[in-house]
């Protein structure tokens, strides 16, 4: 008797209704919808960790070539001065571009500061395959022979380095939207989300857009000993995101970029170096002028709400794109007096309090 019970009880046993079931599916659901923006948060807050690790890894590296020399890397090694203007970029874009035969763009082409300093992050092979100490920049790309025969071999720098990419960017580890030799397609860049600091630019059509008042610059050898501001006080290198402008940088140098439609890149140098004229991630400047042009130059970032920069003495920090900026494109970008606090933190040496707490 008792057994029957036992088989009687299981075989009436109750179930789930199906109003229960999509109760339950539901509420599941719910808890997933609420869980996944932190799980989200949770994983972009490791990358944007990797990222500063990335930072602090190139300011260890920059900080021991100093101790080796006495002074940082230049920003990029460049035979051509002086730097030609804004308005000698426009002209070459309206006429479509130059070409490898171009004595401005090939023998202006040089190694930039990350080259420099590949011996001091572990990456010894690559700095010497490059051969960076003993040939210039031209001569591996274009393979020339003690014979004076040439054959274009561009292959090497198309290697990707992770440490110069920010695991937040949404770009390929190559960068496709330039082209190391214009007219030449299929043969991309590594692709580099860091740039050091150039300064605040000159925009003008006619001076030079290069002051000389960041961390680098072309043949640049300035050292602690030129950071007047302070170390903690001036910015040595920031972020630029693959979607903006012309794709991000890369990472081994500068010049004989073109654009994926085979013209010239006007932003050439700003591949290892940016401007700090425009705030993180602004397109507008403080005159309401378009900055279709400048958004090449400027710091860009993936993260939410700004980018990561690293300064002179190391350390690494998150500056929200709303930080007070007064540059402005119409005018007045020599008068520092006017600047904001973005401007300050970007010259080295312009005497004034930023007053700024990260």
């Amino acid at each position: 008797m008792v057994f029957s019970k036992v088989v009687a009880q299981r075989r009436f046993a109750r179930g789930f209704t199906l109003v229960e079931l999509l109760v339950v599916i539901a509420i599941i659901g719910i808890l997933v919808g609420l869980l996944l923006p932190a799980v989200q948060a949770a994983r972009e807050a490791a990358r944007r960790m990797q990222c500063s690790n990335n930072l602090k890894q190139m300011g260890l590296a920059l900080h021991n070539y100093h101790d080796t020399h006495n002074k940082f890397p230049p920003g990029w090694i460049d035979t051509n001065t002086p730097l030609a203007a804004k308005a000698v970029f426009d002209a070459v874009l309206a006429t479509g571009g130059w070409s490898m035969g171009n004595a401005y763009e090939c023998q202006g082409a040089g190694w930039g500061w990350t080259n420099f300093v590949l011996p001091y992050m572990e990456q010894g092979n690559a700095y010497n395959q490059f051969g960076v100490s003993q040939k210039t920049m031209f001569d591996v790309l274009v393979g020339v022979l003690g014979s004076g025969a040439t054959t274009l071999d561009g292959t090497i720098f198309t290697v990707s380095q992770p440490v110069f990419q920010c695991p937040s960017d949404a770009g390929p580890p190559i960068n496709d939207l330039k082209r190391i030799i214009v007219g030449v397609p299929n043969l991309h860049p590594g692709k580099s989300n860091y740039v050091g600091n150039v300064g605040v630019i000159n925009p003008s059509a006619t001076g030079m857009w290069y002051q000389g008042d960041g961390m680098f610059g072309p043949n640049s050898r300035y050292g602690i000993r030129d950071v007047t501001d302070g170390t903690s006080n001036t910015i040595m290198a920031s972020e630029r995101k693959y979607r903006e402008g012309y794709g991000a940088a890369a990472w081994y140098g500068v010049g004989f970029f073109g654009t994926p439609t085979g013209g010239w890149d006007p932003a050439g140098y700003l591949s290892v170096v940016g401007s700090f004229s425009l705030p993180p991630n602004r397109l507008v400047d403080a005159g309401g002028l378009d900055l279709s042009f400048y958004k090449t130059l400027a710091i860009s970032s993936e993260h939410t709400g700004g980018g990561q920069v690293l300064m002179v003495d190391g350390s690494v920090h998150f500056i929200p794109s709303s930080i007070d900026s007064r540059f402005s494109l119409l005018g007045g970008y020599l008068n520092r007096s006017t600047h904001g606090v973005w401007e300050h933190l970007a010259i080295r040496n312009d005497g004034l309090v930023v007053g700024y707490e990260f």
